[in-house]
Formats: C-alpha cells, structure tokens, sequence
C-alpha cells in the first residue's frame, strides 16, 4: 500500500513591521470572545453557615473506618522495614511495569 504525501496550503497572514496581522474577521471574532460579560442573579439567598462549619461532625461509619486504619497502621509498626518493603513490592502489579519498559527501550 502506497502512502502519498498531503500538503495543505497555508492560510496567507498580512504582516506589518515584520509582525503577523490576523484578518479583519478573526480580529473582530476574537474580539467579541473576549467582550463576553455574563451576569449572575441569584434566585435564593445563600444561608449564613458560619455557625454549622463550627460545629464537629462525624459519621459513624467513617470513624469505625478510622479506628480499623488505625489500629492496621499500629500493627504494621511491629513489621521488619526491610521484609515489609519486599513483601508490599512483590504484591504491587504494577511494580512490574517500569522495569519492562526500561527493557524495551534499551532494546530499541
């Protein structure tokens, strides 16, 4: 299968002191891009919440999610550093990836 080459012909610029002038029409479309003004009324008032944004907060089911978290990162520090380290790479999928593409690249 043959490929053939396609040129497309450049649009023509006027340029004045060296410097490229876009045509009258894209000036004036840019132009009333720019000129945009979009106004905002708001159809309900917006509620104080300085007073709520005060007050503590939890859900239950994000704190049992915590305490699980943390008692998981309190166990981990029992852990040997180095046999974890080796443990966590050896699960990690995609630890496999970089070394494979180092291969190939060095290969091209």
């Amino acid at each position: 299968m043959e490929y053939q080459e396609v040129r497309y012909k450049k649009r023509k610029r006027d340029t004045h002191d060296g410097k490229t002038v876009l045509p009258r029409s894209a000036q004036n479309s840019i132009h009333q891009l720019f000129e945009k003004k979009v106004t905002y009324t708001p159809q309900t008032e917006i509620p104080d919440l300085s007073e709520d944004l005060n007050q503590r907060w939890s859900i239950d089911r994000y704190m049992e999610l915590k305490k699980i978290l943390n008692n998981l990162k309190t166990n981990l520090n029992d852990k040997d550093m180095i046999s974890w380290h080796e443990h966590t790479r050896g699960v990690n999928p995609a630890a496999k990836i970089a070394p494979e593409l180092r291969h190939q690249v060095s290969l091209v």
